[in-house]
């Protein structure tokens, strides 16, 4: 029984640093890390924005409720 040899594509068989093959390869590397990046800052901003809608809100509400309670004391 013979075994044929198992080649490998000619990127990476060859190892030839400066083939267009490596370029695009790289090239697609970093595009899909950019995207990445992109798409888990964009659900950060959301979170943070998010955070600082409650935030405000809260704080709003505690305005609303001190003055409110300033009025009641305020009166005879």
């Amino acid at each position: 029984m013979s075994l044929a040899p198992v080649l490998a594509c000619a990127a990476c068989y060859a190892g030839n640093v400066d083939s267009p093959l490596t370029d695009g390869a790289r090239i697609g590397v970093w595009l899909l890390l950019g995207v990445t990046l992109c798409v888990q800052g964009g659900f950060a901003a959301f979170f943070i924005q998010l955070r600082r809608r409650a935030k405000r809100a809260h704080d709003a509400e505690l305005e609303a409720e001190w003055s409110e309670l300033q009025k009641e004391a305020g009166e005879p």
